[in-house]
């Protein structure tokens, strides 16, 4: 232990201005989170960010060189030091002068904010320590030791940074587009695979110095990062995500009625005219009252009873299902030729879908009378400030710490908003909701953000259903809300991901173009 303080203080005697760089920088950061608007005259945007992630990485690869550990000459070999002290007193220089001051920097933003500091916020200063570590902290401490001098150090970055330029010219445009619940699944092996590498060879490296052993150990390290990027949209990594669901499926889903104006439509899909997108109108139906579902991918496999068959390429989608039911359009593309054959032939369709599936906790109302309240499970809610041109009664803003929740549906009734009617519109009518839907798709308890301050502004669109313009003709009102306008709020939790396949029966297909000339009777 005597040894870890001796060398904890010869760091420290030695790196103090590194350390000053580190903390002024990260202290300019926190401050230009908090006063946006009252930085400098020419606000710099990212610059405080960038100067304070610059100066932890000159300060890790200066403490980790100040007993280098390349080559067979190094002066602390002489010393009474074993290997594994000289490792915890980096590491503990690096807890105390660089994650310290960022965590301190973190209570000092959520306080600012209005937040409670509690015990629970334990667990998302810690992920963020650790995000932090994974990401800077510990990059750095390797490519430190496993580099003799700092030119080298300057050599393995431009190395880096030109196969960084070189990546992006890869063909990705060829991959399967990559679902959001495959690229987190993705996110989620990259990391237990490439963070536990690099530790080994920092620990590797300071325990046997086997140099370019390590380094081959960090060459596959980055050269494994476009990899799994790439896997993340094969389908092993999709089955993974999304797992097929055996049981009940949590929703029913069926072709709208195949009349004249509701029929699958066929649209030119590029410019070359050699695909075409088949639109498709849907029925959703049969969602449980406390569940909540996300489509978030759609595949189609087209059939005939000659047993031929063809399947289409996923799709994203947004789609958004409640307990009412809703109608909403899938498309997919298809080459043109076989697209011309569809209508004379009997095409059968099947739709596989890609869901996230939440459960819904119970709805909160909220009264909005006071400039600043509380919404469980959310954060603080405040109506914003005075400012010159703006009506701060109609601009709600929520911040949350660490992360939003997972799903966050805010609701208003027109029969109960509280502001004056617009200019030549009659009042509100009773009957109608706006509802502002949000997601959060952070994997741990914070979002992967430096600052641990989450915010939005409350955005309800149009009224549903809709009510006509008066002054306006042909367009509809957007929905309003002022101080005291009461909402209600539901929270909901990722429940699971999954795969469900929907027969659809036979797909009647009407090229749009064939729809416009018997309409004008052509």
């Amino acid at each position: 232990m005597r040894i870890v303080i001796h060398i904890l203080r010869k760091d420290l005697r030695s790196h103090w201005w590194g350390i000053a760089l580190f903390v002024a920088s990260t202290a300019c950061w926190a401050w230009q989170q908090v006063h946006p608007h009252a930085w400098v005259r020419h606000n710099p945007g990212d610059l405080p960010i960038i100067l304070s992630l610059s100066a932890c990485i000159v300060l890790t690869v200066s403490v980790i060189h100040g007993e280098v550990l390349v080559g067979d000459r190094q002066f602390w070999l002489t010393r009474p030091y074993r290997w594994w002290r000289l490792m915890a007193a980096k590491i503990a220089f690096l807890a105390i002068f660089l994650h310290l001051p960022v965590c301190v920097a973190q209570l000092y933003l959520l306080a600012s904010a209005g937040l409670s500091i509690t015990l629970s916020c334990i667990p998302g200063l810690l992920y963020l320590q650790l995000v932090f570590l994974c990401v800077w902290t510990l990059p750095a401490a390797v490519l430190a030791a496993i580099t003799e001098s700092i030119s080298e150090c300057v050599v393995a970055v431009t190395a880096l940074i030109f196969f960084a330029i070189l990546v992006p010219w890869l063909p990705w445009a060829d991959l399967p587009v990559t679902l959001p619940g495959a690229r987190m699944a993705g996110t989620l092996i990259g990391c237990a695979i490439l963070v536990p590498a690099l530790a080994f060879a920092l620990l590797g490296q300071y325990a046997f110095r086997r140099t370019w052993r390590m380094r081959l150990v960090v060459a596959g390290v980055v050269l494994a990062i476009p990899a799994i990027v790439a896997a993340s949209s094969g389908q092993l990594v999709r089955s993974i995500a999304y797992p097929l669901q055996s049981g009940r499926p949590p929703l029913r889903v069926e072709i709208v009625d195949n009349s004249l104006d509701d029929r699958p439509v066929s649209t030119p899909d590029d410019e070359f005219g050699s695909r075409t997108r088949v639109i498709v109108p849907v029925a959703f139906s049969s969602v449980a009252m406390d569940n909540y579902v996300m489509i978030e991918g759609s595949l189609f496999v087209l059939r005939r009873p000659d047993g031929w068959h063809w399947e289409s390429t996923w799709s994203v989608e947004r789609i958004h299902i409640t307990n009412s039911g809703r109608e909403a359009d899938l498309s997919f593309a298809i080459p043109t030729d076989l697209a011309n054959q569809l209508p004379r032939k009997r095409v059968t369709a099947q739709a596989e879908l890609a869901v996230a599936l939440y459960k819904l906790g119970s709805p909160q109302r909220i009264e909005t009378g006071p400039t600043r309240f509380n919404v469980p499970h959310v954060g603080v809610c405040r109506w914003g400030e005075e400012r010159p041109g703006t009506d701060s009664n109609k601009e709600l803003i929520c911040t949350s710490p660490f992360r939003m929740p997972q799903l966050l549906i805010v609701r208003i009734e027109s029969g109960q908003v509280t502001c004056p009617s617009e200019p030549g519109e009659p009042v509100l009518p009773a009957g109608h909701n706006a509802t502002d839907i949000r997601r959060d798709k952070a994997l741990g308890p914070a979002d992967f953000e430096p600052n641990p301050v989450r915010r939005f502004k409350a955005d309800f669109g149009v009224w549903s259903p809709t009510i006509p313009s008066a002054t306006y003709p042909g367009a509809d009102r957007n929905s309003s809300f002022c101080r005291g306008t009461p909402i209600v709020v539901r929270t909901g939790s990722l429940a699971g991901r999954m795969r469900i396949t929907a027969d659809l029966g036979t797909l009647a297909i009407e090229s749009r173009s064939q729809s416009h000339d018997s309409g004008t009777g052509k």
